[in-house]
C-alpha cells in the first residue's frame, strides 16, 4: 500500500483544479476560500473511503479473552466495523456466532441457556455482546475495519480520523485522493464534473483491483491445487 501526505494531496489537487499556481507552504494556515474548502472536503473524503470498502490496509486483528461471569466487551480503538465470519473462538476451535439481529437476540435471551453450544453476539451500544454469558476465560479473535487513516507526526500507524497538519501521512493513495478530492470540488462548487467522475472512477478500480490478493479460480472440474504428476506432466522430455 502506498501513502501519501496531506501536503501533497491538497496542493496537487489545488493545482490541477487552477486555484493555484505553486504550492502552498502550508494550506492549513490559507485564508484563501478555495483551499479551505479543500481541506474540508479531505477531511470527508477520507472517511467516506474508509466507509467504502473493507480495505485490506485499514483490516486488524483483535483479540480479547472472556471473563466468567461477564457478557458484555468494549470494541477497539478505532472500531468502525466487523469483517464478516472472521470470529472465532480460539479456546473452544469453535466459530463465534452466529451474529443476531435484535428480534433474534430477544427471542435467544428469553430462552435457557441450558445445552447451547454455539455462542452468538449481538452488537450494540458500542460493544460486542455474547450469549450465553461466559463461564470462563476463552480467546476471542476478529478481524474489523478501524476508522483511522491519518498518521499523525510521530505516529507509525494511523490513529486518527481527520487531517490537521501538512505532514500528517495518509493512508490511501495519493491518486486516489486527490482525483477524489477534484471531484468533491467541482461537485461542491456545482461545476461540470462529468471528466472528473471518469479520473476517479479508473483510480478507484486501480487501487479497489489491487487490494488484498484473491485465490485462484479454477474454471476445470476438482477443486484444489494440483502438484506435477501422470496427469499432467509428458511421458519424456519433462526434465529437460
Amino acid at each position: 500500500m502506498e501513502t501519501t501526505t496531506a501536503d501533497e494531496v491538497l496542493n496537487n489537487a489545488a493545482v490541477e483544479l487552477g486555484l493555484l499556481d505553486a504550492d502552498l507552504t502550508n494550506p492549513f494556515g490559507s485564508g484563501d476560500q478555495n483551499v479551505v474548502l479543500l481541506v474540508r472536503l479531505l477531511r470527508r473524503l477520507g472517511r467516506e473511503l474508509v466507509r467504502a470498502r473493507d480495505w485490506s490496509h485499514l483490516t486488524r486483528e483483535y483479540t480479547f479473552p472472556t471473563v466468567a461471569s461477564t457478557a458484555n466487551y468494549a470494541l477497539p480503538s478505532g472500531y468502525a466495523r466487523m469483517k464478516d465470519q472472521t470470529h472465532w473462538n480460539r479456546t473452544t476451535s469453535q466459530p463465534l456466532g452466529p451474529p443476531l439481529d435484535g428480534v433474534q437476540w430477544q427471542e435467544m435471551k428469553a430462552r435457557t441457556a441450558s445445552g447451547v453450544v454455539a455462542r452468538p453476539f449481538r452488537i450494540f451500544g458500542n460493544e460486542l455482546h455474547i450469549y450465553p454469558t461466559p463461564t470462563a476465560a476463552e480467546d476471542i479473535y476478529y478481524e474489523y475495519i478501524t476508522k483511522f487513516w491519518v498518521v499523525p507526526t510521530g505516529q507509525t500507524v494511523p490513529t486518527a480520523t481527520t487531517t490537521t497538519a501538512i505532514t500528517d501521512i495518509l493512508w490511501f493513495d495519493e491518486t486516489l485522493l486527490t482525483t477524489g478530492l477534484k471531484l468533491a470540488y467541482l461537485k461542491a462548487k456545482g461545476f461540470d464534473s462529468t471528466g472528473a467522475q471518469l479520473e476517479f472512477n479508473d483510480a478507484w478500480d486501480a487501487c479497489a483491483g489491487g487490494d488484498g490478493a484473491a485465490p485462484v479460480v479454477y474454471l476445470a472440474s476438482g477443486t484444489g491445487f494440483r502438484l506435477c504428476d501422470t496427469r499432467n506432466l509428458p511421458d519424456t522430455g519433462w526434465g529437460t
